[in-house]
């Protein structure tokens, strides 16, 4: 056998050599660093992937979610276990071309994966390595490495590209490209579709259309419209919007001065429904009995102001209206909301596509809040502003 490298590629005597372990040892590192730079050879040496199943089982336990996004977000904890390991540098590189994606630059083709032969050639300078250890050793890391190897195996065939993730309450989620949603596995698929399509929008189901509920500005007779009076109080909420609880909170603003406050809430028949006790100088007030559900509601808020009594809203302005949620989509939106472990994501989704936008933008704001700089999570924030 000839210990010359030819010109393109390596002998048969020298690829036989390197697979049954009998390339003499001033050859080795050449012949490892051939391989890694040329893919002809190294399907000719290692046609069922031996190099990187062998890699893989000794890297060990492979890295999860959340220790791949330390390192996207620079943390150098796992690195030298990427180093030895191409299923999770894999994802390390998705990860992170995901994220080069949301970024607000042209878009311009990726680079090339450059890592992929130096990743190679590790794995056959490892086997280089182990080439000269007690025949007895390789025997025992051979059945090592075949056992984990399986075990690898079906990592990989599952594992595809990932387009997004978010650190949720219930762990980290995960969108792949076969638009499968990973984590969250209480769900069932029916319940899963929409937090796919959330991740895949970047954007929550379109809240229904509170047309009953925001009423126009109101026009008054006359040939010119008199001079806008200072606001003596202002409703606050609930006004054009559906509400969870029976028992909304009402709020209001008022100048200094304002005080005996009282809530009228009436019926689209302008029937009073409920009516609250002298309130003082406070600015809020929950009714002691449940409005029936299901229905719309509007309110006003009275106060005494320099010797007067003032109420609002006046026309021309709107009349603060809201929906109470019927009795079936709260007890709906309880059991999301209870669910062990709770997915902000999933309770925003809901709240969204039952009308609840208070709902909706808390559970997002808490979401945004653990993913901080993620463009997937503010812009689902703003989508929903956008609504």
């Amino acid at each position: 056998m000839s210990n010359d490298f030819t010109p393109g590629h390596l002998t048969p005597g020298q690829i036989t050599a390197w697979r049954t372990r009998q390339l003499p040892p001033e050859l080795v590192e050449g012949v490892a660093h051939h391989l890694a730079g040329c893919e002809a050879c190294r399907l000719a040496a290692h046609p069922t992937g031996e190099g990187f199943r062998l890699l893989e089982s000794l890297a060990g336990e492979h890295l999860d979610y959340e220790a791949l996004e330390a390192l996207a977000n620079g943390g150098s904890r796992g690195l030298d276990h990427i180093g030895v390991c191409p299923l999770c540098a894999t994802e390390l590189a998705d990860l992170r071309s995901f994220r080069q994606s949301l970024r607000p630059a042209p878009a311009r083709r990726l680079a090339p994966r450059l890592w992929l032969p130096a990743l190679a050639a590790a794995a056959l300078l490892i086997g280089a390595f182990l080439w000269f250890r007690p025949a007895a050793t390789q025997k025992t890391q051979s059945q090592a490495t075949q056992t984990l190897s399986t075990q690898t195996l079906s990592t990989q065939t599952l594992s595809t590209q990932t387009l997004a993730t978010l650190h949720d309450a219930a762990g980290v989620i995960a969108l792949d490209q076969t638009g499968e949603l990973r984590g969250l596995p209480n769900l069932t698929p029916a319940q899963r579709a929409p937090l796919a399509q959330a991740l895949r929008t970047g954007e929550l189901p379109p809240l229904p259309a509170p047309s009953d509920l925001i009423r126009p500005r109101e026009t008054l007779l006359g040939d010119a419209p008199p001079a806008a009076a200072p606001k003596a109080v202002q409703p606050l909420a609930p006004a054009g919007n559906m509400v969870l609880s029976d028992r909304p909170t009402f709020r209001w603003t008022a100048p200094p001065g304002a005080t005996h406050f009282r809530v009228t809430v009436y019926n689209l028949n302008f029937a009073e429904i409920a009516r609250s006790p002298d309130l003082g100088d406070t600015s809020s007030w929950t009714p002691a009995t449940p409005l029936p559900r299901d229905a719309i509601y509007l309110w006003t808020i009275s106060a005494s102001l320099g010797g007067q009594r003032v109420s609002a809203p006046q026309p021309p302005e709107p009349e603060a209206r809201f929906r109470v949620l019927d009795a079936a989509s709260a007890q709906e939106f309880a059991a999301v909301q209870a669910r062990q472990p709770a997915s902000r994501l999933e309770i925003a989704v809901a709240a969204a596509r039952l009308g609840l936008r208070q709902e909706a933008e808390n559970a997002l704001r808490d979401l945004a809040r653990d993913n901080p700089g993620s463009p997937l999570a503010e812009h689902l924030l703003l989508s929903l502003r956008k609504k």
